[in-house]
């Protein structure tokens, strides 16, 4: 109770249809992508809940077998009312230079329309892959935001991420109502920067990379 929760498909074959506690939840059509949605209003928080699913594969839907059923991991998350809602958090590296790199991290909030904008704050560390802080900052949330946190961090030194030395950094998201921790989330990432060049190719942290690997399904 007071509690939202929200159900994670992986991967389902094909146009999934969910129902809780007989309920409709939602329906996904299509088989190869991760969907889910927020059941908090249809959960008996008293007793049990039970989660049906429907799945359908059509005669001649695909060139080939595409596999059916719920073939992927399901997960049932559980976070306060007012939390990061899933996939709500997005890192980008829009500068990186050879003393240091800039990461953007913008943060959505979900928080009931009741409660003052001004109590909550974001917490963000940034830590390498030795486990040591590198970058902090603390912001308030304010009224003019629309519930998403923006910040810059500035990272001394960087390592970047390429397929031979795959470095990643890790973010630490600590989101607080008052005194009151309300989620936190740890997101990894890597810095690197991406461009393609009409007539020369694609360039990875500035050289020149071939793709190099083969189409293969998941089944």
């Amino acid at each position: 109770a007071g509690k939202n929760v929200t159900l994670l498909f992986d991967g389902a074959m094909s146009n999934a249809r969910v129902w809780v506690n007989g309920i409709f939840a939602g329906n996904w059509p299509y088989g190869y992508n991760s969907f889910y949605f927020d059941i908090t209003k249809l959960i008996n928080p008293e007793g049990e809940n039970q989660v049906a699913v429907r799945l359908e594969n059509l005669p001649e839907s695909s060139r080939w077998y595409p596999g059916a059923g719920i073939y992927r991991n399901v997960h049932v998350i559980v976070t306060e009312e007012s939390h990061i809602p899933l996939w709500g958090i997005q890192i980008k590296t829009p500068v990186i230079r050879e003393g240091f790199a800039r990461v953007n991290v913008k943060t959505t909030v979900s928080r009931p329309e009741a409660s003052s904008t001004t109590n909550f704050a974001l917490y963000t560390e940034i830590r390498d892959q030795a486990g040591r802080t590198v970058a902090f900052q603390k912001n308030n949330l304010r009224s003019f935001d629309e519930n998403v946190f923006e910040q810059d961090l500035i990272i001394p030194r960087p390592l970047l991420w390429d397929p031979e030395h795959p470095v990643l950094y890790q973010a630490f998201s600590r989101l607080t109502e008052g005194d009151i921790v309300r989620d936190e989330i740890t997101t990894p990432f890597g810095i690197r920067s991406l461009e393609i060049i009409p007539d020369s190719g694609f360039f990875l942290n500035g050289k020149k990379t071939f793709f190099r690997g083969v189409c293969n399904h998941h089944d």
